[in-house]
């Protein structure tokens, strides 16, 4: 199971999936499979899915194949319809309740060239032309699909509000992420480069400090906004963790820092693949990247140092005023 979070900021969307499988190997930058796809190559739609490898291998295959020979016009509000459509289906097709048991999905759009609707009114109510100063926005959705609980086989849409997590199932955990990446990106917008790749660092703390096993940090990252999908690249929280995510020739690459070897991400087909021909662990067995453990453990520590300290301080304080 990875953490998949959607996050939509004025003029931006900001996209964020683990790319570690659930399983423990001798090398940990060989769990390397993408977790976030573009549908219609690269410019308007993005997919993030989280959940069991058959069923989204199934779900994310046949949308390959309707997206071959598409008759509409490729803008968003068309793409996000008929790929929500196509999921549903391909979902109530998959037999074994354990390939779709948690199995969900994100899909965000961007319409480069078309300004989101809304309405300036006046004081008094009266309809006006947008003010000058107010940015182009353009127009952005986010959608996650998660399974029903009471209907087997069904989906449900959640659409409403600007964030969207799926694979963590933890209320109180999916609160913590949403309050923190409020205070991250608020309303700014000028630095949105910046702010998501801190936003990547943040979402791993906040999923390590909550004992969230099955994510590792090495994060995929996307930005959706005015020129379509931008995929950014990643490593773990101050550059100090052992694998690297980078872009070469558009496409996802681990690079390995100790040894420098670099690995491609790969796509679930290719993935599925090498799964049915090779002996690969059991998907049961949780990875774990024990410099990810340390770099939070350091964290933690710091902060208690930190408050230890303020409270000695205070201590003294009382102990000199007492005397």
């Amino acid at each position: 199971m990875s953490v998949v979070v959607a996050y939509r900021f004025l003029k931006t969307i900001a996209i964020f999936a683990d790319c570690r499988v659930s399983f423990d190997g001798e090398n940990p930058v060989y769990d390397n499979l993408r977790k976030i796809y573009s549908v219609d190559k690269g410019k308007r739609m993005v997919l993030g899915f989280s959940g069991p490898l058959a069923g989204a291998y199934k779900v994310i295959e046949a949308i390959r194949r309707n997206m071959r020979t598409y008759p509409k016009r490729p803008v968003a509000s068309n793409l996000q319809r008929d790929v929500e459509r196509w999921i549903r289906h391909e979902y109530r097709g998959i037999k074994r309740p354990e390939d779709r048991e948690d199995l969900s999905f994100i899909l965000a759009t961007v319409e480069p060239h078309r300004e989101t609707r809304s309405k300036w009114r006046s004081s008094e109510g009266k309809e006006i032309p947008k003010p000058r100063w107010f940015p182009y926005i353009p127009e952005l959705r986010i959608l996650a699909l998660k399974p029903s609980k009471s209907r087997p086989g069904e989906l449900i849409k959640y659409e409403k509000g600007s964030c969207q997590i799926i694979g963590i199932q933890d209320q109180a955990a999916q609160n913590v992420i949403q309050e923190r990446l409020n205070r991250l990106f608020g309303f700014a917008s000028k630095y949105p480069r910046l702010q998501t790749r801190a936003a990547a660092d943040e979402l791993m703390i906040i999923c390590m400090e909550r004992q969230v096993r099955t994510v590792g940090g090495l994060f995929q990252v996307a930005l959706l906004s005015v020129n379509g999908v931008e995929w950014l690249a990643y490593s773990s929280p101050g550059g100090q963790g052992n694998v690297a995510l980078d872009i070469a020739n558009g496409q996802y690459v681990q690079v390995d820092n100790i040894t420098k070897r670099q690995v491609p991400l790969k796509p679930i087909w290719e993935w599925w693949q090498e799964w049915q021909t090779t002996s690969l662990p059991p998907s049961s067995i949780i990875f774990e990247d024990p410099y990810l453990r340390k770099a939070v453990d350091n964290l933690r520590n710091a902060r208690y140092s930190k408050t230890d300290s303020s409270k000695k301080h205070n201590d003294d304080e009382e102990d000199n005023w007492q005397s």
